[in-house]
């Protein structure tokens, strides 16, 4: 089951409040399911050090010298949790996650008032938003489950944000939720459609 199926049946924040309602109004995207809320997740495969080991394993160079600080950003990071895990992780990294759903940036930052994190910020932005509001230089950027779902226009401004905000030696990471990849879990997904 991808994110993308398990986000119509997963509508409660991690202490079972609900988070659907009137804050899940906020900016357009075409092709961005605006309707429910995202599970929260942790992709490890989005993590700097397992995306720097991938990197090593294929001969190319990281975009940091090993135990050195770094910046990285989460475009649809949700409600940020995979970067709250890292932030509390790595205290002396910055992370920027960036969602357009302001229910997702209301959960994030309220765990993060909790956990009181100053290394990470979530920001409630489109793509053009993000752009637009600048500040970011960062050396890991993930892109989890959007690309391969929304409309062109947004796809390539997904795209530009990606290039400018990237730092000249950093890496972006994007994960599709689609097939060939995702294939493994399709039988799972079909038994939970059954069921529900």
């Amino acid at each position: 089951m991808t994110s993308e199926d398990t986000r119509s049946m997963n509508t409660s924040n991690l202490d079972g409040s609900n988070l659907e309602g009137p804050s899940l109004e906020g900016p357009s995207l075409e092709g961005y399911v605006e309707d429910s809320v995202y599970p929260s997740s942790f992709h490890m495969a989005f993590s700097p050090p397992w995306v720097d080991r991938m990197l090593q394993h294929r001969n190319i160079a990281t975009p940091r010298q090993s135990g050195a600080s770094f910046t990285m950003a989460d475009i649809g990071c949700g409600d940020g949790l995979g970067l709250i895990l890292q932030a509390a992780a790595y205290p002396d990294c910055r992370f920027i996650g960036i969602d357009a759903m302001p229910a997702h940036i209301e959960h994030g930052n309220a765990i993060i008032a909790e956990l009181g994190l100053s290394n990470i910020e979530l920001r409630c932005q489109t793509f053009k938003e993000a752009l637009v509001s600048g500040g970011i230089a960062a050396d890991y950027v993930a892109v989890q489950g959007v690309l391969s779902w929304i409309s062109k226009e947004n796809q390539d401004a997904l795209l530009n944000l990606i290039s400018n905000i990237l730092a000249p030696d950093g890496v972006a990471v994007i994960g599709y939720n689609c097939l060939p990849g995702w294939e493994p879990i399709v039988a799972f997904q079909k038994l939970v459609r059954a069921l529900a």
